[in-house]
């Protein structure tokens, strides 16, 4: 599963984290979202990586899953969504199209 567009900086922390470690080879970890936030799983990683990516995840709770703004945790469309005001209303109003507003925060990601 690919992590929400917003949260795209943060996965990109953790794998630079694990790419100058020592020995990048023996560590990996999966991501998903989950309940509003990055969810960091399957950990082979050190203590260090692992405060890391403990923090991560905690921060994701607090940054808007599609554009990376100051967010809150919300229900919509059925799912807990960590959202900025401005994505909150347009995602509502999307309704069943809700998916095309995170396609445009992906498209944003790609030079």
């Amino acid at each position: 599963m690919t992590p929400a567009p917003g949260w795209a900086p943060l996965v990109e922390i953790a794998l630079r984290a694990v790419w100058t470690t020592a020995s990048p080879v023996d560590l990996s970890f999966g991501v998903k979202d989950k309940y509003g936030k990055l969810v960091f799983e399957q950990l082979r990683v050190t203590d260090e990586l692992y405060t890391l990516l403990d923090q991560l995840e905690h921060l994701s709770a607090s940054l808007c899953e599609v554009c990376g703004a100051p967010a809150a945790a919300t229900e919509t469309h059925g799912w807990i969504r960590t959202l900025c005001p401005s994505h909150r209303v347009t995602i509502e109003q999307a309704g069943e199209a809700f998916r095309a507003i995170y396609d445009e925060g992906y498209a944003a990601l790609t030079p």
